[in-house]
């Protein structure tokens, strides 16, 4: 009986919806473009990731992870300007020139990361 009560007065996740279609999310997030910078699209990103069920560890990683090519890019940088050679730089950067030591594992997860960001 307890446990109903408490279901009864959880708020939803979502508003609206009928069967059958999507209902609108409760919190509007900046649509996304090509000239978007990466800052501006972390938060969406932090949104992707949490609703594709990633832990909370793994989320914190990828934005830290993000965050870092944002710093190496610069703040001007947009989505339609990174190309490859710029995150072959950011990844010899990270490999040789950081002062920060960078290993297979950690390289390999900041790799999966630009991976689930850019695709």
């Amino acid at each position: 009986m307890e446990q109903q009560r408490m279901l009864a007065e959880q708020l939803p996740l979502t508003r609206g919806g009928s069967r059958g279609e999507y209902p609108q999310p409760l919190t509007k997030l900046k649509p996304v473009s090509s000239s978007s910078s990466i800052a501006a699209t972390l938060s969406t990103y932090d949104a992707h990731l949490s609703a594709s069920a990633y832990s909370p560890h793994t989320i914190k990683a990828y934005l830290q992870d993000i965050k870092l090519l944002a710093k190496f890019l610069g703040p001007n940088a947009n989505l339609r300007q990174i190309g490859t050679s710029h995150l072959n730089q950011f990844l010899s950067f990270l490999r040789t020139v950081r002062k920060v030591p960078c290993s297979l594992k950690l390289l390999s997860r900041r790799i999966n990361a630009l991976k689930n960001f850019f695709c």
